[in-house]
């Protein structure tokens, strides 16, 4: 009975044991995050930044910039986003711990808006969206992905910003 004990005990401290190393491999895991910045007046440079302290293996990036006069129309995400097919498939490449790469960079003036507050650039909103696959170097089984959607109001001269009205568009899975 003693050793059935023994056994028993064994059996569950390596149980609590492997939770714990899986716990401890999903805290350190590799995680991207996107970030926007300006480096000039109306123009926008996209981030992926590996926050996690892992590599990232990136598998394929999908971006769309869509400019949308918001008193005529609604913002329409495409189907493909939506189910996560179309994606770019891109050569594979490492993002290290820290580190970050450009997604996609835009200006207003190349969408054909010249950012002045008049009645017509007050109405229009530019909203970005995407997602990345990756998987961590240390298990390319799990596979991950980073989706975001943001918006821009082209009158405004403020960073664009998570869409508050879509908060399943910005996840980190």
């Amino acid at each position: 009975v003693r050793a059935d004990r023994t056994v028993d005990h064994v059996g569950r401290q390596t149980e609590t044991t492997l939770l714990n190393a899986k716990s401890v491999a999903r805290a350190e895991r590799s995680w991207i995050v996107i970030s926007v910045e300006s480096p000039e007046r109306d123009r926008y440079i996209f981030r992926a930044r590996n926050v996690g302290k892992t590599p990232a293996r990136i598998t394929s990036i999908n971006k769309q910039n869509t400019a949308v006069n918001t008193q005529e129309t609604k913002l329409k995400i495409t189907p493909e986003f939506e189910r996560g097919e179309g994606l770019n498939a891109i050569q594979p490449f490492f993002l290290p711990p820290t580190a970050s790469c450009i997604i996609f960079d835009y200006s207003l003036k190349e969408m054909g808006i010249d950012g002045t507050a008049d009645k017509k650039s007050k109405a229009i909103t530019i909203y970005s969206y995407g997602r990345v696959v990756y998987s961590d170097v240390t298990d390319s089984t799990a596979v991950h992905e980073t989706k975001w959607l943001y918006m821009k109001l082209a009158a405004e001269s403020s960073l664009p910003f998570p869409d508050p009205f879509y908060p399943e568009h910005n996840s980190n899975a």
